[in-house]
């Protein structure tokens, strides 16, 4: 049986503040996958809260009908639909901030899927940390739509001793996508889970 260790703290006033938890599960799973690079726009332009142009380099290789995550300084929006003409990159849709004035630097990255499918109510542990800024979005069997914003200094972590709830309670995940900040193609976000019943580990 894994056993996972998770240890929550601080080093505050020359003293180690933390706690430790081990957390026993029946399966787990890690993805690391190589991710699309992100990347700046060469100008910004509003349409809506939900829709808006941005002007791309030439060869930025971001096709129609491709799920782009939009990042800029303090915000960000996942999931939006690009229509492309050249370097043209008009981009509609999407959950999360409302998108920015014009003239506002941005970056997009196209989503990468990975294949993540799990019932979130037999979890013991979920975790995810990225080397920089990124996005975990999971879809679940209803169409919700959940997104985690990862940062170098702040990620996801829940389990099933922690003293607050699930952040998918009662979901089954069905989809989860990556994209990241990063400008350079890696392995940049990395995400994991264990579960209590091996009834429900992903195939």
């Amino acid at each position: 049986m894994p056993t996972s260790t998770v240890k929550e703290g601080a080093l505050i006033a020359g003293y180690d503040v933390s706690w430790n938890a081990s957390i026993d599960s029946n399966a787990e799973t890690l993805w690391n996958p190589d991710i699309t690079a992100g990347q700046s726009a060469d100008d910004w332009t509003y349409g809506s809260a939900s829709t808006g142009t941005a002007d791309m380099p030439t060869g930025h290789g971001i096709e129609s009908e491709d799920l782009v995550d939009v990042y800029w300084a303090d915000g960000f929006r996942a999931g939006l639909t690009a229509t492309v003409t050249d370097d043209s990159v008009a981009l509609s849709g999407g959950t999360g901030d409302d998108l920015p004035a014009d003239d506002t630097a941005v970056i997009l990255c196209v989503q990468v899927a990975v294949n993540a499918a799990f019932d979130a109510d037999a979890l013991a542990l979920i975790v995810a940390s990225a080397t920089a800024r990124s996005i975990l979005t999971l879809t679940d069997d209803e169409a919700g739509v959940h997104t985690f914003e990862l940062l170098t200094t702040a990620g996801l972590l829940w389990h099933n001793q922690s003293a607050t709830t699930n952040p998918l309670d009662g979901k089954t995940i069905v989809s989860a996508t990556m994209s990241t900040t990063n400008t350079t193609a890696e392995k940049t976000v990395t995400f994991a889970i264990g579960f209590d019943s091996t009834d429900d580990y992903p195939a």
